[in-house]
């Protein structure tokens, strides 16, 4: 019994030791600044590649070399349209940042509403539009809808509204 409990010490403490020894390598600052932009090269044909997430759980999250999405408007009410109008409308913006823009995607939340985007980059100073249309069939009455950009900016996320009143429709089928 003395053995084994003797053996059980000689093992803690040799993991200890193990442990306290490679704690140094294991957390050793090299110096190096890990916070450098890379350069892209023009057409690069993995948008992944331009994605840059600022967040880090070791520093502070820098949000000065990344994308920045400016539009010249983030709503916009179409006023009274007739139940079976399609309507469509087109939201510009700049990317205003210091690197490439890159839209991963753009939802809405239901399917009478479908918005289209720039699937290529958008440089620094660039200009791009999202248009968004609205479908309003079988859609009477007053509706708001969100439209969620995501791309590789700080915050990830921006959101377009859309606000229609659909009016019953006076056309007679034939």
């Amino acid at each position: 019994m003395l053995y084994a409990e003797k053996n059980k010490r000689v093992k803690l403490f040799f993991y200890i030791c193990l442990c306290a020894a490679l704690l140094p390598i294991a957390c050793k600052n090299t110096g190096e600044s890990s916070e450098r932009v890379e350069e892209i090269r023009p057409g690069a044909n993995n948008i992944a590649e331009l994605i840059r997430n600022p967040a880090t759980s070791e520093a502070p999250t820098d949000t000065v070399n990344v994308p920045k999405i400016r539009f010249d408007h983030t709503s916009h009410d179409f006023g009274d349209v007739e139940e079976g109008d399609i309507v469509n409308h087109t939201f510009p913006f700049t990317n205003v940042g210091k690197t490439p823009l890159a839209i991963a995607h753009v939802r809405s939340s239901c399917g009478c509403t479908s918005p289209n985007w720039p699937k290529s980059p958008i440089p620094p100073g660039g200009k791009g539009e999202i248009e968004v249309r609205f479908d309003s069939n079988g859609r009477e009455g007053a509706s708001s809808k969100p439209v969620v950009v995501t791309a590789n900016t700080y915050p990830s996320t921006t959101t377009l509204n859309i606000t229609v009143n659909v009016k019953a429709s006076t056309k007679k089928d034939n």
